[in-house]
């Protein structure tokens, strides 16, 4: 083995060992991000996928809240990346006690699984449609059911009672406080 062979062997593995270690001044550092074992009792997901925008709402039987949102993922510019951020929050077991409670009682689990906006009309015999997607789901002891709502214009075209535990649920989530974010690659 000459040197010739020990240079040209060896520069891809400093080549790796540059970028695997970094250049100049960008470091990565692993987020930690909320979690919570078992699964939810109460889950809300909302999409409006025109504007690249995501959230969803976990509530655990011991009140713990964990809400992310995926923002900017449609039309990313450098100036505005896509991110993705979580917030937490905890609830009383009075506040849970009562939201199972509604559930119950609204009219909720004898709900249609599916509703699909029929559209607006407009002019030139067009129809408008809506960018609320909304998907909620109650999985707790004698409480089984999930109903999610398509092409919405406004929450409160929504059936009730989607559209009256949407705002209670989104209530809870504006209640969360902000944990971490990272910029989606």
């Amino acid at each position: 083995m000459n040197r010739k062979t020990l240079v040209r062997g060896g520069a891809p593995l400093l080549i790796l060992i540059v970028l695997a270690t970094g250049c100049g001044n960008s470091v990565t550092t692993p987020i930690i991000t909320p979690s919570h074992s078992g699964s939810p009792i109460i889950s809300m997901n909302i999409d409006h996928p025109m504007q690249g925008q995501f959230s969803h709402l976990a509530i655990y039987e011991d009140g713990y809240v964990i809400r992310n949102e995926e923002r900017g993922l449609r039309m990313p510019v450098k100036e505005h990346p896509p991110t993705r951020s979580w917030y937490t929050g905890q609830l009383k077991v009075e506040e849970i006690t009562n939201l199972i409670d509604f559930f119950q009682s609204s009219g909720f689990m004898e709900m249609d699984e599916t509703h699909i906006f029929v559209g607006k009309p407009i002019d030139n015999d067009g129809m408008a449609y809506g960018d609320n997607n909304v998907s909620i789901t109650i999985s707790n002891t004698n409480l089984q059911k999930t109903v999610s709502a398509t092409a919405y214009l406004t929450y409160a075209d929504m059936p009730f009672p989607l559209n009256d535990i949407y705002t209670r649920l989104w209530g809870i989530a504006l209640e969360t406080n902000f944990v971490t974010s990272e910029v989606i690659q």
